[in-house]
């Protein structure tokens, strides 16, 4: 069954990433300087499981219709 979300290959977007990472570093340094690296990754991860859990959740929809 074909899947009604698509993900390309360029998601997340490297500005999605930029601004979840961003929102990381808010949520855990507040200004303070600490490992960007370390955020842009969590917020890579993070942003790509939301996708992996919307494509199943899809999945799961198509396959009950």
């Amino acid at each position: 069954m074909v899947n009604s979300i698509k993900l390309n290959e360029s998601w997340p977007t490297v500005e999605e990433i930029r601004k979840h990472a961003h929102e990381i570093y808010l949520a855990r340094r507040g200004d303070e300087p600490g490992s960007d690296l370390d955020d842009w990754l969590a917020a890579e991860a993070q942003l790509k499981a939301a996708g992996k859990g919307m494509m199943q959740k899809a999945d799961r929809a198509a396959d009950a219709e």
